[in-house]
């Protein structure tokens, strides 16, 4: 699995993610921070990955844009961004659900 890391959440989650074995990359690591939220999702589409955000905008532009951008998909975790260890352990088997 990729998964793309939003800004709003630390660096360290795309790390943990690496570290637990999937190919992950914060938007920080393609100069993508301030960027807009349509910006990121044309990177999500184009590079195959999965979004990982507390941004809860990203379903609205999902659900607006459904037909002109297609999504790979998108992990939202709105009530824990501050801890790394937290945010990977609530997206754990989410991820693994996803994995064949």
């Amino acid at each position: 699995m990729n998964f793309l890391v939003d800004e709003c959440l630390r660096p360290l989650v795309a790390a943990g993610v690496r570290n637990a074995g999937h190919d992950a990359i914060h938007v920080g690591d393609v100069g993508l921070l301030g960027a807009t939220d349509e910006q990121v999702m044309s990177l999500e589409v184009e590079q195959s990955r999965i979004l990982v955000s507390a941004d809860t905008n990203f379903g609205e532009l999902l659900a607006r844009d459904r037909l002109s951008l297609p999504s790979c998909g998108e992990i939202v975790t709105p009530t824990i961004k501050s801890e790394r260890f937290s945010t990977i352990s609530a997206m754990s088997p989410t991820i693994h659900s996803l994995v064949p």
